[in-house]
């Protein structure tokens, strides 16, 4: 269900909003919301819950390499569907450098 509030967490390049965006992905970050979003409530999600996620804390742990290669994926992939929005195929960079 959508809502009229959106949060938006800055990140000051592709990189770093990979690395969040897998973090907010991984289970340590999942099993707390699970434990304490109240699915009934009228705002399940709220300013003050996100707020008690510390992404230091999740990426600091044993999850840590599995959420850096989550976000190294995510910016590969991202990198990659990027390219082809322009039209930039290997083929095309290959016929450019020679």
């Amino acid at each position: 269900m959508v809502d009229d509030t959106s949060y938006l967490l800055p990140c000051a390049n592709a990189r770093q909003a990979a690395v969040v965006k897998a973090t907010l992905d991984s289970s340590p970050v999942r099993d707390l919301l699970r434990a304490l979003v109240f699915s009934d409530s009228k705002r399940p999600v709220t300013k003050k819950l996100l707020q008690r996620i510390d992404l230091a804390a999740a990426l600091g742990g044993e999850h840590a390499p599995a959420i850096l290669r989550q976000a190294n994926r995510i910016l590969d992939q991202e990198l990659t569907s990027s390219g082809d929005a322009f039209g930039i195929t290997d083929a095309s960079l290959t016929m450019l450098a020679s």
